[in-house]
């Protein structure tokens, strides 16, 4: 658990109206005045298409609402966004609100959006996630809810119809180790995707550059909360991180200073302050090699036991670790999110078979994942673990094998679809 500190921003008071202009987007000032521009015209677009439906708020979160967003200088159209510009619209739970009604509209709207030309041609990418006032009010504490809570900005709506949860008024801080642990999961399952479309479709990609930056600061997110220096912007994370492990050299061993150096390097990526080239293979498997130290370090953490007691190189652990370590109510969450799925859908059986092997669907996405980014080169050979790789991670995703096609492309690929349409939008 993380120590509790008092919020010097908001004051533990609720939101406030913040509109673009008011706050700092991103630390290149240079490029600010373009950025709040950019935001408005997002703005104005919401709250024009959402005017028929009870929405009594829009929370711009993530880095950008941190003042902590990626945009850097471009010759010809003078900006360009990395980051992307992320909303929470909150809905009036005390009015009658067809959800998946307003679901179909944000994202006609999300995809308006970002599929505009110079929008397109300037990285622009928004995503709109609709959540009920009274789901905000029951917000467990977790990363995603502290940085919302103490960084989220209502740019447009009505702020006293937007509670907080009740801990947040009280200063409770603590985030739950689990929590961290499942950012990790999920970090890892989209640098699988960063990592499967570099290596298959363009290995020139800056977004590939970038999103790797973003892993290792996200490595350092999830380490913080189990060495108990969290913060919750990106500055002071890596700042606290770094002089935890240079006190402490045991928790990467010899990766300390290959983790410290990336983490660096990836904060000027996201800070604007360098450019992001082209990354390489070895870039990737330096990020799988320290995820997979991490990895062990906090599932070491969480069963309670000593350095040497866990193989994080043994496939079998990494499943029965993600069993032991998932709460039954977690577990029971998972599973009612899969049985409220259409059960004709041609994908229901699959996924069904792959959460009683697991235990729940969940734990056979992440394994999946991790044992891709641990072991991608091995995926591919016919010797050592390279056979029983694939057929833990065929059983685990209920894939069938098929002849002349390079096995590790379609079991990335299925472990990301599964991800995405069963815990990429998962409620907190």
């Amino acid at each position: 658990m993380t120590n509790r500190k008092s919020n010097p921003i908001r004051d533990r008071k609720g939101f406030e109206l913040q509109l673009p202009g008011s706050f700092s987007l991103c630390p290149e000032q240079a490029l600010e005045n373009e950025a709040v521009q950019d935001l408005e015209k997002i703005v104005l677009s919401a709250a024009e298409a959402l005017a028929q439906y009870p929405v009594v708020g829009l929370i711009l979160t993530g880095s950008v609402a941190r003042g902590e967003g990626t945009i850097v200088p471009d010759r010809e159209l003078r900006s360009r966004w990395l980051s992307d510009i992320e909303f929470q619209v909150v809905l009036d739970e005390n009015r009658s609100v067809n959800v998946g009604e307003v679901d179909v509209a944000l994202s006609k709207l999300q995809r308006t959006i970002n599929t505009e030309p110079r929008n397109l041609s300037r990285g622009i990418s928004v995503s709109f996630t609709s959540i009920l006032a009274d789901q905000i009010a029951r917000l467990r504490p977790a990363i995603f809810s502290r940085e919302m809570l103490e960084h989220g900005k209502l740019v447009w709506g009505r702020p006293e119809r937007v509670p907080v949860p009740l801990w947040w008024r009280e200063g409770e801080d603590d985030i739950p180790q689990l929590d961290a642990f499942r950012l990790l999961c999920n970090r890892i399952i989209q640098q699988l995707d960063t990592r499967f479309r570099w290596q298959y479709i363009d290995r020139n990609s800056i977004h590939a550059t970038y999103i790797l930056s973003k892993f290792w600061i996200e490595l350092a997110t999830s380490l913080s909360v189990f060495i108990g220096c969290y913060r919750t912007s990106y500055r002071e994370r890596q700042q606290a991180v770094e002089d935890y492990l240079k006190k402490d050299c045991d928790i990467l061993g010899t990766a300390r200073e290959l983790f410290i150096n990336r983490l660096q390097r990836s904060m000027l990526v996201k800070a604007g302050r360098a450019n992001p080239a082209p990354c390489s293979a070895d870039d990737f498997r330096e990020s799988a090699q320290v995820a997979a130290l991490v990895w062990k370090f906090e599932v070491q953490k969480m069963l309670g036991q000593s350095q040497p007691s866990l193989d994080a190189c043994a496939p079998r652990v990494i499943v029965s670790a993600l069993r032991r370590l998932e709460p039954y109510a977690q577990r029971t969450r998972d599973w009612a999110r899969l049985l409220r799925r259409n059960s004709i859908r041609a994908d229901f059986r699959g996924d069904l078979l792959s959460a009683i092997r697991a235990g729940s669907l969940a734990n056979a996405i992440y394994a999946s994942g991790c044992l891709l980014h641990f072991f991608w080169d091995e995926f591919t050979t016919d010797s050592g673990l390279g056979p029983h790789l694939r057929r833990t991670v065929q059983k685990l995703l209920n894939t069938t094998p098929l002849e002349q096609v390079d096995q590790r492309l379609i079991l990335s690929r299925a472990t990301v679809a599964a991800w995405e349409r069963h815990l990429h939008f998962a409620a907190r």
